[in-house]
């Protein structure tokens, strides 16, 4: 991922781990990450999304206007722009061989592939990864424009998946991107560890609000499956946002501990950490209505 300074990032959501259990014939093509760029005045202003290669490139300036945080309707011109003698693409994957940009009245928009990565059924079609910069007159949101990306209808269908009590946790903290993660989980489908499930019944032990916000917190940060110090920084973000002000991540889960010690015998917290597939399912199981 880039190294730009001031990026904006969201929840790491490790979709390697989502995809360990999916056979050949649920994976769908690919992920490009792409980094989408202009200029405003002596500043540059980028975003990194992550769309589906197969993505109409008719459908590609919504998906910037989103990012951007500018009008739906482009002003004229706006076109796209690619190599010169190139074949005139149809898909986001095509267009990306040679690099491409688009133009937006008086905006010019650079876009280079970063990444490709596999994907399937449980991938959205567009995220924002992260990103720097303002634009259309608003500062950059990112969970904001992950919820615009998504689309209300769609958000509303995976929330209504969870259980309420994290649900409210979500839309209190309006970190958005968490929906991403839920999708990435795939909690409205398939099986889910029956162990878990009836532990899901007793979880969260804490009767205070503070303890228990403080336990879905350390929850979603788990399911991120990101490194010790991300995970953290994960916890102590939501917490905060939550309105409870800054604790640092040990604070938070300390005053969690008695939930801390059922998530342990879990194998998702703690030494005895299972393996990531199996520590999937059990957070379906924790997080699905």
């Amino acid at each position: 991922m880039s190294t730009d300074p001031g990026l904006h990032r969201a929840p790491v959501i490790d979709l390697a781990l989502a995809r360990a259990r999916l056979g050949p014939a649920q994976r769908r093509g690919s992920t490009l990450v792409v980094r989408v760029s202009t200029m405003k005045a002596d500043e540059e202003i980028y975003r990194y999304l992550g769309l589906d290669e197969d993505t109409a490139l008719a459908d590609v300036p919504r998906v910037i206007a989103t990012a951007f945080s500018l009008p739906d309707a482009p002003p004229a011109p706006a076109h796209f722009a690619g190599a010169p003698g190139a074949a005139a693409p149809g898909t986001l994957g095509e267009a990306l061989r040679d690099g491409f940009s688009f133009t937006w009245g008086l905006w010019r928009f650079d876009l280079e592939l970063a990444q490709r990565h596999p994907r399937d059924g449980a991938t959205p079609p567009a995220v924002c990864i992260a990103g720097a910069g303002d634009l259309g007159g608003e500062p950059f949101d990112i969970a904001a424009v992950n919820r615009r990306l998504i689309g209300d209808d769609r958000a509303d269908d995976i929330l209504r998946a969870v259980r309420p009590e994290l649900r409210d946790v979500i839309l209190r903290s309006r970190m958005f991107d968490y929906v991403l993660l839920l999708q990435a989980l795939d909690v409205r489908e398939g099986g889910v560890d029956e162990r878990a499930r009836e532990a899901a019944a007793t979880l969260p032990r804490e009767r205070s609000a503070r303890g228990r916000d403080a336990f879905w917190c350390v929850l979603l940060a788990l399911a991120c499956f990101a490194d010790e110090e991300t995970t953290d920084a994960i916890t102590e973000s939501t917490f905060e946002a939550l309105g409870w002000g800054f604790m640092t991540a040990p604070e938070v889960r300390e005053l969690c501990a008695g939930s801390l010690v059922r998530l342990a015998s879990l194998g998702v917290w703690g030494p005895g950490e299972a393996a990531p597939v199996d520590r999937l399912e059990v957070f379906r199981a924790l997080l699905r209505r």
